[in-house]
């Protein structure tokens, strides 16, 4: 498919900010829509987010610094697994190309870090990156972090690449080459 163009480098990175606000108890984002009400966390609300031009690797292509409706970000509680596991928690197009980041599970626990006049929010996500048709392109890594003072969030997601898996049809034709092979030289040593 076409979207696993976006996945062309290994160690991609995917740099994206918005706005959240995190109420207690600690876990809780619910992401800023384009109207600045927030998304609740449901199971299926989705605010929007913006991909900064930074991007590297691949993501090039869906660098932009604008917060786009076709750029969402589910809303989660991520004290509760039921609100994330499993879940696409970033769905990303550009009108051409598409995926989806489906967490799979947390890299470290949600703290939240009180300071003067805001908190800070931390967690680590591991997941994977499925196309449009539902092929897993890459796994994924939220390797930075929710919050600052002004209730925005900067995070990036670092990608590698998955192996590629040979088609059935490749293993098949496979499977006869080396069938046949063995066969010629089964009767060149009877004949020999």
């Amino acid at each position: 498919p076409a979207s696993a163009a976006v996945f062309f480098n290994n160690n991609d990175t995917l740099n994206f900010t918005g706005g959240f606000k995190a109420p207690a108890p600690n876990g809780k984002y619910e992401f800023q829509k384009v109207d600045n009400t927030y998304a609740a966390i449901n199971g299926s609300s989705y605010g929007n987010f913006g991909i900064a031009s930074n991007s590297t690797g691949a993501f090039l292509p869906f660098g932009t610094n604008s917060v786009l409706a076709s750029n969402e970000i589910l809303s989660v509680d991520f004290t509760n697994s039921a609100t994330y596991l499993n879940k696409e928690f970033l769905k990303v197009t550009n009108g051409t190309d598409s995926f989806t980041f489906v967490i799979t599970g947390l890299t470290s626990p949600p703290v939240q870090v009180p300071i003067p006049g805001a908190t800070l929010g931390f967690v680590g996500l591991s997941g994977n990156f499925v196309s449009s048709t539902g092929s897993v392109l890459g796994t994924g890594a939220l390797t930075s972090n929710f919050g600052s003072t002004s209730s925005t969030y900067s995070a990036f997601l670092e990608v590698t690449k998955v192996a590629t898996v040979p088609e059935p049809s490749a293993l098949v034709g496979l499977g006869l080459m080396v069938g046949t092979v063995l066969v010629i030289r089964r009767r060149q040593e009877v004949s020999a």
